[in-house]
């Protein structure tokens, strides 16, 4: 029964940084192409999603801290990549 399960889990965040990955990709071309600042700020959010799912994979494997420290760690990284993305979306001033 353990051994379905991690396998869902790594399943689930490889699915989960893949997406990440290729919405930053696109997100990167699309700034590219047109220069929209928009662009540079959902590739950076989406970035750090990613990073978010690699991180907590990466200490749940090496390091001796608690379930609750990862987790908390992992939030701060995602609470960053998704108020970088609210600063993509949300209206621009001075244009």
């Amino acid at each position: 029964m353990v051994a379905s399960a991690t396998l869902v889990l790594v399943a689930a965040r490889l699915v989960g940084v893949l997406a990440a990955v290729a919405i930053t990709i696109t997100s990167y071309r699309a700034y590219r192409r047109t220069g929209e600042r928009t662009f540079q700020y959902t590739m950076a959010g989406f970035a750090c999603l990613g990073v978010g799912l690699i991180v907590e994979s990466y200490l749940l494997g090496t390091v001796t801290l608690t379930l609750t420290e990862i987790h908390a760690i992992e939030s701060l990284v995602f609470a960053v990549g998704f108020v970088i993305l609210y600063a993509s979306i949300a209206p621009q001033t001075g244009r």
